[in-house]
This record gives C-alpha cells, structure tokens and sequence, in this order.
C-alpha cells in the first residue's frame, strides 16, 4: 500500500516549505496545485483523484467534486472561512472539513484597523500628494470619540475591539451569540444590526458566510447608515450586496468603504467597483503576513495527519462523522477520570449543557470542546484546553500553548488527580516537538 497522498492548493505552500517537509516527515507524498482563482469543478475533480486528504485554498468543493472524490477523506482549509466547502456534502461522505480558527486574527484585526485608520485619515491622498509635487493636505477625521460597529464580534471582531478601545471609542456589536462577559468587560453594548448602521461612524464586519447572512448588508441596510460613515468588510465578500454597495458609493450616500473581500475572486477586471475613487480595495490579503502563515498551514497539516492516520481531527466542522462513536458515549455523563486525565471514552463532550454546569468555567464561543488526554489533544478546533484549575492557572496553560489568555477555558478536576494532571500535562507540553509552538 503506497503512502497517503495529500494535495497541497495554499499558493504560499512550496515544495521547500517547512509545513511540507512536516507531511513528508509524517509518511504523506505531497502534491502541488496552487490556487490562483477560477478553477472550474472539472478542475478540481481532476486535482483530486487519487487524493486522501487535501491542504486547501478556496478551492469549490462542492457536492460534485466530493462526490467524485472517491479516496477524499480530510479537506483542511488554511484560515476560517469554509463557504466555498459543501459541508453537508462532505459530512454525507464522513469527510472531516477542517479550518484553522484564529491563526490569522491578529492580522485581520490589525488590517481592518489599518483600512479605518486610511479612511479616516485620507492616508493614501496625503501620502501621493507630496510625490505628484503637490502641497494640498487632505483633511480627515479622528476615530477617537467616534462610534464603532462591529458585525460579528467572534475571534477577529473581539480583537479589534480591544484594539479599538484606545481609541476611546464607543463600541457596538451586532452578533447571534453574545458573549456578555466579553462584552461587560470591553465596555461593548450589543444592539440589532439595524440600530448598529443607524448610529456608527465606522462599521467593521467580521462575520463567516453562511446562507443566513447572505446579502445581510443590503440596499435597504446601507441606507440606514450615516452620510459621513465608513464600513469596511475583512469577512467575506458575500455579506454585503456588491451592488447595492456600489450604488451607495456612486451616489456619495456614505463617505467611503473598504474591502479586502469580494463575492468574486480575484475581481473581475471590468468590475465597476474598481472605478469608485471612494473605495479602496485590497486582494485578499488581510490575513497574509509571515506569522499567520508560520500557524495556519501546521495546524491544517496536523490535522491531515490525524485523519489519515485514524484519529480524529481536531479542528473538524463537522465532528459528527463520529457519530457512531458519540452514540455509543453519549454526552453529559460524569466519564472516569483516572490518575489525573480523562478517560480517552469521553472525546468529544458537547460544552452546551456539561461545561456550563462547572464551577469556575470560562465559556469562550465554543460548541464543541476535548478533555485533555494527551498531546495530541491539546489543541481543539476551537483553541480551547481544558486542564485542572489546581493544576495551571489560564495564564500559564495560555503561555504553554501559544494561545492567547482569552482563548483558554480551565475546568477544574477533582481535587485528588490534579496533582497528577499537572504532571501529565507539563511532562506532554515540554517534551512535545509541535511546528505550532516553534
């Protein structure tokens, strides 16, 4: 039997890459089709034959192209966003769908801060104006003292926001699933999406595509928003109606937007947005920078790993391509917790009803979370680790595994095995050679 094949479409995954020489290194033959835009579904049905798992760019993996996909047994996408990946298709065929939340959320944060910042400031006329032999300056206006909105106040909206507080603004969030510790924390008042344009300055969104929330920035939406306000889109380009959008800007209904996100990509060089003098657009690019990319590709390839070697993914969307496993364990019962870790019997335990009926749990927008059995487990889809609170406290859990603090949720174990889960946790962490944590 040959080794597992893995098809690599990341453009910025070369042959000479580290992430690859990881797959190597793991028994994977590796194979390279970059994705450039506008690859067809005969394309990719092509690209995957033969394929066992795949390191994806946004490639359509749509019903058909996995139904052709005979050995597919594991896509892994390099950053959050899965709208071009039929997941009921997938999940049909018990193809785990992978992402790689919040490997990228410090850059997109900063990106869409940096978009307001140019807005507001007219940086990019001021900036030109000297170059062309010009004195005029260009007058903008401030972000402090102003309101922000931010549409999907997930792993990327609360880091802006905390971002944005130094500014002094005032903050909205608009978002299905509130988090209201984050929120009573941050100083943040959630409000309907309609009293959010009605009244921001600067509206940011940050929400996935979903067939909920096609569109969700309409003609009828945008008409709600200030004259002088600004909105930038580092989401995905589906969210708001292109051209309705484009109408707005022509008719100088508002005073300017961003976007980094299109609901076609690349852009279509004869789009009529590219003639909008009120609108500035970037490639995509708000999660490409070099340290994005060092976490994004080891955590889709370690899932590859996983799946192929029989595991389970860690980062799956559609984790009930175990059912027959989650049948057989069924959720909320107390599970055996042995010399400090828990029984590997209870992955995966659904956190809806079991985590919040736990003293001293941090609930951090999760739907699913691990107990930690061993180092393989310790990074979950939703970056979340459970350890005993007697053991390590949120800070040091968080310095082990590179996470940010926010992003730790600490349970606690029975008095009487956490000293052992400590020493099974530290003797795991240390002694793990994880690319991640490099």
């Amino acid at each position: 039997m040959g080794k597992p094949r893995v098809l690599i479409t990341t453009y910025y995954l070369r042959p000479e890459h580290e992430v690859v020489q990881h797959l190597q290194k793991a028994g994977m033959e590796t194979v390279f089709s970059p994705w450039r835009g506008g690859r067809t579904e005969e394309e990719m049905i092509e690209a995957l034959r033969g394929i066992d798992g795949t390191i994806a760019s946004s490639d359509p993996f749509t019903a058909r192209v996995i139904g052709a996909a005979d050995r597919l047994k594991v896509i892994a996408r390099t950053g959050a966003g899965y709208d071009t990946v039929d997941v009921k298709a997938a999940t049909a065929r018990k193809i785990a769908v992978c992402t790689t939340p919040g490997a990228n959320r410090h850059a997109v944060a900063e990106w869409a801060i940096t978009l307001m910042l140019v807005l507001a400031r007219k940086a990019l006329d001021n900036l030109a104006e000297v170059r062309k032999g010009g004195w005029t300056r260009h007058e903008g206006v401030d972000l402090t003292g102003k309101t922000l909105g931010i549409i999907g106040l997930g792993t990327i909206g609360r880091e802006v926001a905390q971002r944005m507080r130094a500014f002094e603004m005032r903050i909205l969030a608009s978002d299905p699933i509130e988090n209201k510790q984050f929120a009573e924390e941050h100083g943040i008042t959630y409000v309907p999406v309609e009293q959010l344009l009605r009244e921001s300055d600067f509206v940011t969104i940050h929400s996935l595509m979903s067939a909920q929330n096609k569109h969700m920035i309409n003609a009828e939406r945008l008409a709600l928003m200030k004259p002088t306000a600004y909105l930038v889109n580092t989401g995905r380009g589906g969210i708001i109606d292109g051209k309705a959008l484009y109408r707005a800007l022509k008719e100088k209904r508002m005073a300017g937007a961003a976007l980094d996100v299109f609901e076609e990509e690349p852009l279509p060089a004869d789009s009529p947005l590219r003639e909008l003098d009120n609108l500035l657009m970037s490639p995509h690019a708000a999660g490409s920078t070099a340290d994005s990319r060092r976490l994004s590709p080891f955590m889709a390839a370690d899932d590859v790993i996983r799946v192929l070697r029989g595991e389970r993914a860690l980062y799956a969307l559609n984790p009930e391509i175990y059912q027959s496993y989650l049948t057989e364990h069924k959720p909320g019962g107390e599970g055996e917790v042995e010399d400090g870790c828990a029984s590997k019997k209870e992955l995966p335990l659904p956190a809806s009803r079991h985590v919040r009926e736990l003293s001293q749990a941090r609930l951090f927008e999760l739907d699913q979370v691990y107990r930690v059995t061993n180092s393989a487990d310790i990074r979950t889809r939703c970056q979340i680790l459970l350890l005993s609170s007697e053991g390590y406290s949120t800070p040091e859990i968080a310095r082990l595994v590179r996470f940010s603090e926010d992003s730790v949720l600490c349970v606690p174990i029975a008095p009487r095995t956490a000293p052992r889960a400590r020493r099974t946790a530290s003797s795991e962490l240390a002694g793990a050679e994880h690319p991640a944590t490099r």
